[in-house]
């Protein structure tokens, strides 16, 4: 049987989502299972990331545009992977992005101030030290306008929405919202935020989870 195990405190940056574990064992994905010094993982579309503790990048899958480059700089600390695109948060702030590039989504971010990334379907999105955050790409639906409230502590992209988690514990969303996927929460109890294609979710203080938007599959129940 193939097994999956993430435990512990690192972040790791899946889908544009940002969880934390604290080492890697996956013994379904060849070479990174037996503690090869695997630090977190991003997943794309048809590609997917390993960052390493040596602050290099290894990546797998589809390689449209260069999306699953392998980055070799020594200084990447999250990853994350989108469509078919892919950005390194760098020790010095900045982030560095590769493949598909039609909106602008696989732009770098030179301001040294970044402190965290999300990446969407075509858009992207840097959480800032000042608590802002700054988005780029595809924004016919206002997904990439930036967050300019100073109050932001992590972020999640969907295909055409984004969420941004609080310091007060609620959430603010922006963006498409035709299945109430990006209805802002203001429950004030918001630990962490996840978003797919017209779905969000929301990890509570007392371990539940709240989701919305589309569920045709069940994707959105609490």
């Amino acid at each position: 049987m193939k097994k999956i195990f993430l435990l512990g405190v690192f972040i790791i940056l899946l889908a544009g989502v940002v969880y934390a574990y604290d080492g890697v064992c996956c013994d379904s994905i060849g070479s990174y299972c037996k503690g090869s010094g695997v630090t977190g993982i991003a997943a794309g579309d048809l590609h997917i990331c390993f960052l390493l503790d040596n602050g290099n990048v290894d990546c797998r899958g589809l390689n449209y545009q260069g999306s699953s480059d392998d980055y070799n700089g020594s200084d990447a600390v999250s990853i994350a992977a989108g469509g078919p695109h892919t950005c390194f948060l760098l020790d010095n702030g900045n982030v560095k992005c590769q493949g598909w590039n039609s909106y602008g989504q696989a732009d770098d971010y030179t301001g040294g101030n970044a402190i965290g990334v999300a990446a969407g379907k075509r858009h992207t999105c840097f959480l800032l030290n000042n608590g802002n955050v700054k988005c780029q790409g595809q924004n016919s639906y206002g997904q990439a306008n930036d967050y300019n409230n100073g109050d932001a502590i992590g972020a999640a992209l969907g295909e055409t929405h984004s969420c941004f988690l609080l310091n007060n514990g609620n959430v603010d969303c922006q963006g498409q919202n035709s299945y109430g996927e990006a209805n802002d929460y203001n429950g004030g109890d918001a630990a962490g935020i996840a978003s797919g294609q017209g779905i969000t979710c929301i990890l509570l203080n007392n371990g539940n989870v709240k989701c919305q938007g589309l569920n045709q599959y069940g994707q959105s129940n609490d």
